[in-house]
């Protein structure tokens, strides 16, 4: 921590990083700029981390939410360790914001430890150490310790408000919300905007799981599961296929008994339908302040401001990717991708798409697929054992150099595109390996 603090010119103050320990435990750090900052006045960083598992996570957010938050005034200063002159503005606010406020009743806890342990820390930095010297507060946090620092921050901005009401040298505070999950309710989450910015990375799962989308994502796996018998019978009928050429005692018809008594086993005790108990009304939990929304296009990553009813953010879909996008790693890669795109000389070209449509008379449309590899000319899975429009499907991939469509093994080969601004290593085709921009280093 103090290595990394460091190369930000930071300085670490105090942790609790070597004293606790425990799934369910909190760890934070205080940091402090060595010098004054560009802006003037000091730096003082609040980073948080939280060592809960996405199982803990699931039983705190199904668990009924609480109506205090956020909590009064004088309860809040009672976390800090001192006396909050009381504002009728603020007073006024607080009153009116209470009865229609919650919050995730699994973080509330957490969030006083803190107030309690860091609070009063805070409070005599935030008063700075000279004369007219502006103090900037930022707290930071990824995933569960990310909702913590909105729902800190809020607490610190109704104290702030009080205690530096008539001071010229108010500290400035500011939350960065990394992957967080949904934690409080819609105005509480508004009223952050000015002050926390929640950075969400393309499928990340972690900020979509509410009650209501997990409930949603329940219903469309069972009626996904019909779907999954029909694939399974064609990559069956696809391996005995190929196997009969060798053993004809093996005919193609069998793949279909073995497929009927593979599914009577499963129903086998079964009732004819299933039923979704349906839950009592759910009380939703929304994303905290201003939410920015890290998306692939192009193979490039681009960030744009999303509202927080975002139907893409409201629900879970299952992706390859969406426990991979939650890591500290990958996000970060994305965030110095995303800023180097928007220095890119070059716009990437256009991908081509899966499928084309192609008008059948003069009236229909019709979806046509493109069927073929652009390198190989044959079929996207002319070297699985399985065959079928799933697995068709998944061996299309796009060359990020040229943006044509082709198959696994004829683009296995990764580069860097920096005219792009794509600054790690991405799929390009063969073609573009040894006759494009990349000829000269095979």
């Amino acid at each position: 921590m103090q290595r990394l603090g460091e190369l930000q010119e930071l300085r670490l103050i105090f942790t609790n990083a070597e004293t606790q320990s425990g799934a369910g435990d909190v760890r934070y750090a205080v940091l402090g700029s060595i010098g004054e900052v560009s802006s003037g006045g000091r730096e003082v960083v609040l980073a948080l981390h939280s060592c809960q598992t996405l199982e803990s996570l699931v039983e705190d957010l199904h668990a009924p939410p609480t109506t205090s938050f956020p909590p009064s005034p004088d309860f809040i200063g009672t976390c800090l360790g001192i006396s909050l002159p009381l504002s009728s503005t603020t007073s006024t606010e607080h009153t009116d914001a209470q009865p229609q406020g919650h919050a995730c009743n699994g973080l509330v806890t957490r969030v006083y430890q803190i107030l309690r342990e860091v609070g009063p820390a805070l409070v005599r930095l935030a008063s700075g150490t000279g004369e007219g010297e502006r103090v900037r507060i930022t707290v930071v946090g990824h995933s569960v310790a990310g909702s913590l620092a909105a729902m800190v921050t809020l607490c610190l901005r109704i104290a702030f408000s009080s205690l530096f009401s008539l001071s010229l040298t108010a500290p400035t505070l500011r939350c960065f919300s990394f992957s967080p999950s949904a934690c409080l309710d819609a105005s509480t989450a508004d009223a952050l905007r000015p002050c926390v910015t929640t950075i969400v990375l393309h499928d990340d799962l972690v900020p979509r799981l509410t009650p209501q989308s997990t409930r949603r994502l329940l219903r469309e796996i069972a009626l996904f599961r019909e779907t999954v018998f029909r694939q399974r019978q064609q990559n069956w009928s696809a391996v005995l296929s190929r196997w009969s050429s060798v053993s004809p005692s093996l005919s193609p018809s069998q793949p279909l008994l073995l497929e009927d008594r593979e599914r009577g086993r499963t129903r086998e005790g079964d009732d004819e339908t299933a039923v979704m108990v349906e839950d009592a009304e759910l009380t939703p939990l929304w994303l905290p302040g201003k939410i920015l929304h890290i998306y692939s296009h192009r193979g490039q990553w681009l960030v744009a401001e999303v509202s927080r009813t975002l139907s893409t953010l409201r629900r879970i879909e299952v992706q390859g990717n969406m426990l991979d996008d939650h890591r500290g790693g990958s996000l970060l890669h994305a965030l110095l991708e995303a800023r180097a795109v928007r220095r890119a000389p070059v716009a990437p070209p256009m991908w081509e798409a899966f499928t084309t449509s192609e008008r059948d008379g003069d009236s229909s449309v019709r979806e046509k697929d493109n069927e073929r590899c652009t390198c190989c000319k044959e079929s996207f899975s002319w070297h699985a054992t399985y065959r079928g429009d799933v697995k068709d499907y998944r061996e299309r991939y796009n060359c990020h150099h040229c943006g044509l469509l082709v198959c696994g093994l004829c683009s296995t080969n990764q580069r860097t595109i920096p005219k792009y601004g794509m600054i790690f290593p991405r799929r390009i085709c063969d073609q573009c390996e040894l006759k494009g921009d990349y000829a000269a280093l095979c």
